[in-house]
């Protein structure tokens, strides 16, 4: 098996990686963190992402295609 500080430094960047996601999420959402969080990273269908202020609209491919070809490009975001 795996040494318990090999697990304690994994879980260690688990929840490192987890808080950017959240931070970046709820910065680029305009959602408060304790939103993000209680979302547990999950997965959601079109209408109930749209209720929890994770997506603006359903599109079509070809509505999507037009839409980001018309959409300014975002300043990368780093945690660094």
């Amino acid at each position: 098996g795996f040494t318990e500080a090999f697990l304690t430094d994994l879980q260690e960047r688990i929840d490192y990686l987890y808080s950017v996601f959240v931070e970046f999420v709820s910065e680029m959402r305009g959602i408060p963190q304790d939103v993000v969080r209680g979302t547990e990273a999950n997965t959601y269908m079109s209408e109930k992402a749209i209720q929890l202020g994770l997506a603006d609209s359903m599109m079509t491919k070809a509505d999507y295609t037009t839409h980001i070809f018309k959409t300014p490009v975002l300043v990368p975001y780093s945690p660094y």
